[in-house]
Parts: structure tokens; sequence; C-alpha cells
């Protein structure tokens, strides 16, 4: 079942492939006309976005991950999406009909844009995490240097949206936590 969450993202990202192809076609040829827009590899594309970013699990909670892996995954994702759509503008012989130039600019300026906002939209996540919005309650479980340790970086790190509620000590005669937790 897709979340609400999912699906406007879902809708900005087509939104983007057009955006694109828009914003290229006018960069190249100075005009958005029927012909200089490729209805079919534009379609294809969104389609393609459409089937392949849940799999690369774009649409998953990067909570508390690598924004620079989120980056990655776009990218990545991105282009293999353009890739199937050159393979299938290829397969039917519709490929010489297409600007190399124009898609080069589209896959450039799609990619940035799809980066560009989903950092955007950490940022602003981010910064309602910091202020106490959205947060996730969690419990560490471990024992000594490295249970502190755990606990010392959620508490450093208040964008990612964990508060360490509790903590358990798996080893108590090994030595205490430092916790300002029930343990």
């Amino acid at each position: 079942m897709v979340k609400l969450e999912g699906l406007l993202a879902r809708m900005l990202d087509v939104a983007l492939v057009l955006a694109g192809a828009l914003m290229a076609a006018q960069f190249r040829f100075d005009a958005i006309e029927p012909g200089a827009l490729f209805e079919l590899f534009i379609a294809l594309s969104a389609a393609f976005t459409l089937a392949l970013f849940p799999t690369f699990g774009i649409y998953e909670s990067w909570r508390g991950r690598s924004k620079l892996g989120l980056a990655g995954q776009v990218a990545l994702a991105w282009l293999l999406v353009q890739l199937f759509g050159v393979m299938v503008m290829f397969s039917v012989h519709r490929l010489d009909l297409v600007s190399r130039l124009w898609f080069a600019y589209w896959t450039a300026s799609t990619g940035a844009m799809m980066i560009v906002s989903r950092l955007l939209a950490h940022m602003v996540l981010g910064h309602m995490r910091s202020a106490g919005m959205n947060l996730h309650q969690v419990a560490v479980v471990g024992s000594g240097a490295h249970c502190n340790a755990v606990m010392g970086r959620v508490a450093a790190t208040p964008a990612s949206g964990f508060r360490v509620a509790a903590a358990f000590n798996v080893m108590p005669g090994a030595g205490g936590l430092s916790a300002r937790v029930p343990v």
C-alpha cells in the first residue's frame, strides 16, 4: 500500500521528468513545440521512473541515513531509467528522431532536480526534527563503551529524528552505561 507521502513523491518525480524535458527543449530549441518534444521517450521515462525508483528504495524512509547515499541512489536509478528508455527507443527504431543534445540536457537537468528536491525535503524535515517534531523514540541495547558511543551519536544528531528513550545493558557486570535515560 502506497502512503500519501510516497504517492506525492512519485507524482513529483513524474512532474520533474516532464519539467526537465520542457526545460531541455526550451534550452536546446529555443521553443517548446510539439516537434521538439519527443513524447514517446518522455512517457517511457515517466513510466520507467514509476517502475524502477521503488526497486531502488528511493521512496523508503532515509531517516538517519546518508544523504550522499540517497543522491547516489537517485542518480543511478535515473540513469538506468534513461538507459532503458534509450533501449526501447532503439528497439522501435525511433532513436534517430531524438536530439542527442536535448537528451543530454534533459537527463542532466532532471537528475539534478530530483536530487536537489530530495535534499531540500530532507533539510526541511531535519529542521523539523531538530525542533522536536516527527521524532521516533528508540531503545539502545548493548553494553559498555559501544553502547555509550551509540547513544552519544544519536544525541549529537538531532536532525535524524531519533531520541533515546531507554537503554538495556546486556552485561550489567561489565560496566555501567552513562545514560540520561532509564537503564
